[in-house]
């Protein structure tokens, strides 16, 4: 039995999507994503990537992102055909040697709660979970937007518009709005590691400059010139289907319903364009969005069980 393990090249990032799609069926990614991800990467948040071949096919990979000061996130996928042979055990074994290389305090990882043997893995290599993440999808056809017809009506009446990312870069201050609105919303999601917000140049990358990220699909909220909302979208790799990231609003302009509208903006766009389905992930624990996710119609599939290693 020839086995090996090896650091990534750029030529393996299509067999790196094959083996984490056939993994991870609901987040799908690309290869051009995974390129671009690690072109940007910096000595703050360094990727390091590995493959496992065996007998010359690749089979599995894994990698280790460094998040922010000691914590790492892990990440390792065997395709489908070759799990509970060893493949994992060895793999995860060299992974760890080469983290400890970097003195790690924590590593989190992520796993389908679909893959019981998945988890029991991860928790006899000392993981526990810490949270977990629903996935969520809207089925766009035969969506009544109409049942909201008021809705924009009232906020329009209390002084709120809602404008897209596009519509608002003429503004010379556009980015800096945009990025202090958004950490301000960030610092109250929930989440199992504390808030460490980005900065500018950064959050440019992660988002703005994102080729993902449908400027004319995100949507502000806006009373007397604060901006007070938001709303992110971006296209998933089949084209047909849009994500929802970041939507949140800031405590005070919260109780008015802004975060339906701006979802409902979201959606109306996403007919008129020919999209067939929303999907959006929440925290268990963000029970806010949850039911406004519920009352537009989402449907929640398996969720992701976020785990926690200490190593110190």
């Amino acid at each position: 039995m020839k086995l090996e393990i090896r650091p990534a090249t750029q030529n393996d990032y299509p067999s790196i999507v094959a083996i984490h799609n056939a993994t991870w069926t609901d987040h799908p990614v690309l290869a051009d994503e995974l390129e671009r991800t690690d072109s940007k990467c910096t000595e703050q948040n360094f990727i390091k990537r590995f493959m496992l071949e065996f007998e010359g096919k690749s089979i599995s990979e894994g990698s280790f992102q460094l998040l922010s000061k000691n914590d790492f996130a892990l990440e390792l996928n065997v395709l489908p055909e070759f799990q509970s042979r060893g493949f994992g055990r060895a793999f995860y074994q060299f992974l760890e040697a080469e983290l400890e290389r970097y003195a790690p305090e924590r590593a989190f990882c992520n796993l389908y709660e679909i893959h019981p043997f998945a988890l029991h893995f991860a928790q006899t290599r000392g993981f526990k979970e810490v949270a977990r993440v629903y996935h969520q999808t809207l089925k766009l056809e035969g969506f009544d937007a109409g049942l909201f017809g008021t809705l924009k009506q009232n906020l329009n009446a209390n002084g709120y518009r809602i404008s897209s990312f596009a519509e608002l870069q003429s503004d010379p201050e556009y980015e800096q709005k945009l990025y202090e609105l958004f950490f301000k919303i960030d610092a109250d999601v929930p989440r199992v590691r504390e808030f460490v917000p980005v900065g500018f140049e950064e959050f440019k990358r992660q988002n703005l400059e994102n080729p993902k990220l449908l400027k004319a699909a995100c949507f502000v909220a806006i009373q007397n010139g604060e901006w007070v909302g938001l709303s992110q979208q971006r296209s998933r790799p089949d084209a047909t289907q849009l994500h929802t990231g970041m939507t949140g609003v800031l405590r005070e302009h919260r109780g008015q319903n802004l975060a339906l509208a701006l979802k409902l903006q979201a959606i109306n766009y996403a007919i008129q364009h020919g999209f067939t389905a929303l999907h959006s992930n929440n925290a268990s624990t963000n029970t806010p969005m949850l039911a406004i996710n519920k009352k537009l119609g989402f449907e929640r599939s398996a969720s992701q069980i976020q785990l926690e290693k200490k190593f110190v």
